[in-house]
């Protein structure tokens, strides 16, 4: 059981990474969008072939919820607002105000 807490770099308007979750290599590609002056996410698997596109980063909420694809991680990610009230991040809020966070399958299974 374990919540894994994905650095992302600060100050970038748009930055790729590959993170392992749940024993499988995901690629996370994000990108801001200035005129909505939002985040938004897109998971894609190892081979780079695109899982979820287009997510937007809303604080406090499931990212891959409502997404059934057996190819996208067992678990959820989140981010998640560190001074609690649930604000979407700005340009420079990322791993500041605001952290991306893996609950891996076994994690989410005590919240269903």
């Amino acid at each position: 059981m374990a919540i894994l807490r994905i650095p992302l770099p600060q100050g970038l308007p748009q930055f790729v990474q590959q993170v392992p979750l749940d024993g499988r290599t995901y690629t996370l590609r994000f990108h801001w969008n200035e005129r909505e002056e939002s985040w938004y996410m897109e998971l894609a698997d190892a081979e780079d072939v695109t899982i979820i596109a287009a997510r937007k980063l809303v604080a406090n909420w499931p990212l891959l919820h409502r997404r059934p694809d057996e190819r996208k991680p067992p678990g959820e990610l989140f981010v998640i607002d560190a001074t609690g009230p649930g604000v979407d991040p700005g340009l420079q809020d990322l791993d500041q105000r605001v952290q991306l966070q893996y609950f891996d399958a076994e994690e989410m299974e005590q919240y269903r």
